[in-house]
């Protein structure tokens, strides 16, 4: 059944995002970044913002560098459960490099949106969720942009 959105420019963007995410890790294990070496084959995303913090963030485009600034002042949260409530929570990931961080919070943006942490008929504050979809998906579009090998991978080279 049907029912038409309420937020059909959200839907486009977490279309958007799902697409590019996808293929990204896709570019990720084509290229070697593998959390494992032998068994499933899972994207290492962790070695990817390495690799992309060795490049560093010098000389970004300013929506780029708005973008980071976004995800690290108000990063997004993650779906817990409190005595069998659902509830937001900051969960700190730790102290990680920025490009590190930046990867736990656009995977934790595609964690919300796969396993139905941001819609449930409707979408929970919509622009914030709009910032943080855009945010997200300009970053992994830099991301690729600086590191040859996987940008190759994803464009099918």
């Amino acid at each position: 059944m049907s029912v038409p959105s309420p937020h059909p420019e959200l839907d486009d963007l977490a279309t958007e995002m799902f697409r590019l995410f996808s293929r990204i890790e896709y570019a990720l294990k084509a290229v070697g970044l593998l959390t494992k070496q032998d068994g499933p084959a899972e994207a290492d995303w962790p070695s990817f913002a390495d690799r992309i913090n060795a490049h560093g963030l010098a000389g970004a485009p300013a929506d780029v560098v708005a973008a980071v600034t976004f995800m690290l002042t108000e990063p997004p949260r993650k779906q817990a459960a409190e005595k069998g409530k659902l509830v937001w929570v900051t969960g700190d990931p730790g102290a990680q490099s920025q490009a590190r961080l930046l990867a736990v919070y656009i995977c934790r943006v595609r964690n919300n949106l796969f396993h139905g942490g941001k819609f449930a008929g409707h979408w929970f504050d919509p622009e914030r969720s709009k910032a943080l979809l855009e945010a997200s998906i300009l970053l992994l579009q830099h991301f690729v942009s600086i590191d040859g090998e996987v940008q190759a991978a994803f464009h099918g080279a």
